[in-house]
C-alpha cells in the first residue's frame, strides 16, 4: 500500500477509506444510469446538466471560499470560527441570490438551458444552501484529518439521489425528477454531517456576528482571490456544458450530461479520495518540509498518470458500448462525445485532485492560468462550431486546449514550490 499510494500513513488510510466509500457511492450512480436513461429523455438530462452548471457556479460564490482557509487554521477553535463565518456569509448570499433569481427567472433561465416557471429558483437556493454547508463541514473534518463521516455522507447522498430520481421517474416521467433527486442528495449530505453543523452553529451563536467576523480579519484579499479562482475553475470544468448549450441542441447537451456522469463516476472513486487526503497532508508539509511536499506531489501525479493510461482506451471505445448500455436509439451519438473529451478527462485524473496552489498562497497564479485556458478552449470550440463541425469535433478541440492548461498548472506548482523552498532556506539561515 505504501509503494502504491506514497505519502504518510494518515494519507494512505484516508485515501483507502474515502476510496471505499466513493466506490460504493459511484457504483450506485453508475448502476442506475441504464435505468435512468430509460425513465428520462435526453432533454431532461440536459436540464440536469444546466442545473448543475448554474449550481456549481453559484457554489463557488456563496461562501467566498472560506472553506479553503479552514484546513490551514492554527487550531480547531479557529477552524470552527471560520466555519461559523462561512455559514453567515452563506445565509446572506443565498438570500440575495434567491431574490435576484425570482426577479430575473423569466429572462435568465432560458439563456442557461433551464425551464422558467418550474420552481428552479427555490431548488437552486436549496441546493446552494446544502452544497455550501457541505463544503464548510467537509473542510472542518479535513482540518481534523477525520474523513470517515464525510465518506459515509457521500454514500448516503448516492442512495438518496438514486431513490428519489427513480421514484419520480416512475411517477412523473416528464417532470424534473433528476433535478429533485440531485437536490435531495445534497440535503442528505448535510443531514449526515449534522454534528459538525451543530458545532458550527454553536460557534456562530457563542461568538456572535462580531466574533466570527473577526475570524476573517486580514483574510478578505485572500478570500476575494480564492473566490475568483473558484469561479474560474468551476467555469473551466463546466465550459463544455455551457458551450454545448450555446451552440448545439438540447439532445446533444443531454448526451453530454449523461456520458460525463459515466466518465466522472469511476474517476471520482479515486480522485475525490486523493483530493481530500492530499490537502490534509499538503497543508502540513508546506509548513514543515516544502521539499518533501514537492516529492509527495510528483509521486501522486505519476501514480495518477498510470490510472489515466488505463482509462484512455475505455474512453476512446465509448462509441462501441454507450448505445448498447443505454439501450435507446436517442442515445446513439453520446459515445462519440465521451471519446472526444478524453484529453480533458486525462487532465482531470492526473492534475485536478492534487492542485494545491492555495497552500503556497499562489491561487492568483492558477486564476490567471485557468482564465487563459478557458478563453482559449472557448475560442477553439466556437470557431469549430460556427464552421459547422459536429459537436464531438468541437469538444475534442476544446479538450486538447484544456489538457494543455492542466500542464501549465503543473509548471506553476513547481515554480511555487521552488519559491517556498528558497524562502524557508533563508528563514533557517
Amino acid at each position: 500500500m505504501e509503494k502504491l499510494l506514497g505519502g504518510s500513513a494518515r494519507f494512505r488510510r484516508n485515501v483507502f477509506g474515502a476510496s471505499a466509500a466513493n466506490l460504493a457511492a459511484q457504483f450506485i450512480g453508475l448502476a442506475s444510469l441504464p435505468l435512468l436513461s430509460r425513465l428520462y429523455a435526453p432533454e431532461q438530462f440536459a436540464i440536469l446538466a444546466a442545473f448543475t452548471l448554474v449550481h456549481g457556479l453559484g457554489l463557488a460564490l456563496v461562501t467566498f471560499r472560506v472553506e479553503w482557509l479552514v484546513p490551514n487554521s492554527r487550531s480547531d477553535g479557529a477552524a470552527d470560527r471560520l466555519v461559523a463565518a462561512g455559514m453567515l456569509l452563506l445565509f446572506g448570499n443565498i438570500l440575495i441570490l434567491f431574490l435576484a433569481g425570482l426577479a430575473l427567472e423569466d429572462v435568465a433561465a432560458p439563456r442557461v438551458g433551464l425551464p422558467a416557471g418550474q420552481g428552479m429558483v427555490p431548488l437552486l437556493a436549496a441546493g446552494l444552501l446544502a452544497g455550501g454547508l457541505h463544503l464548510l463541514l467537509q473542510a472542518r473534518n479535513v482540518r481534523r484529518g477525520r474523513l470517515a463521516p464525510v465518506n459515509l455522507a457521500r454514500l448516503g447522498q448516492a442512495v438518496t439521489t438514486l431513490a428519489v430520481s427513480v421514484a419520480l421517474g416512475f411517477m412523473l416521467p416528464s417532470g424534473n425528477g433528476l433535478v429533485l433527486g440531485y437536490v435531495c442528495g445534497l440535503l442528505m449530505l448535510v443531514l449526515m454531517l449534522r454534528k459538525d453543523l451543530l458545532a458550527g452553529l454553536d460557534a456562530l451563536f457563542r461568538h456572535g456576528f462580531a466574533g466570527v467576523s473577526r475570524a476573517l480579519a486580514g483574510k478578505r484579499r485572500l478570500m476575494s482571490a480564492s473566490t475568483g479562482l473558484a469561479l474560474a475553475n468551476t467555469a473551466f470544468l463546466s465550459a463544455p456544458t455551457l458551450l454545448l448549450i450555446l451552440f448545439y441542441d438540447d439532445v446533444i447537451v443531454g448526451w453530454y450530461g449523461l456520458v460525463f456522469r459515466v466518465a466522472t463516476a469511476p474517476i471520482g472513486i479515486v480522485t475525490t479520495a486523493v483530493s481530500m487526503s492530499f490537502w490534509a497532508d499538503a497543508a502540513d508539509l508546506a509548513r514543515r518540509d516544502p521539499e518533501k511536499l514537492w516529492r509527495f506531489y510528483l509521486g501522486s501525479v505519476k501514480r495518477l498518470s498510470v490510472l489515466a493510461a488505463l482509462a484512455i482506451p475505455v474512453f476512446i471505445a465509448a462509441p462501441l458500448y454507450i448505445p448498447a448500455l443505454f439501450g435507446r436509439e436517442e442515445w446513439s451519438g453520446a459515445g462519440h462525445l465521451l471519446a472526444a473529451i478524453t484529453p480533458f478527462l486525462v487532465g482531470m485524473i492526473v492534475f485536478s485532485p492534487t492542485t494545491h496552489l492555495m497552500v503556497y498562497g499562489k491561487q492568483h497564479w492558477q486564476l490567471w492560468a485557468d482564465l487563459m485556458a478557458l478563453a482559449a478552449s472557448a475560442l477553439v470550440f466556437a470557431v469549430l462550431a460556427r464552421a459547422g463541425q459536429p459537436a464531438w469535433m468541437a469538444l475534442l478541440g476544446a479538450a486538447l486546449v484544456m489538457l494543455a492548461g492542466y500542464g501549465v498548472r503543473f509548471g506553476l506548482h513547481r515554480a511555487a514550490n521552488l519559491a517556498l523552498v528558497a524562502e524557508s532556506g533563508k528563514g533557517r539561515a
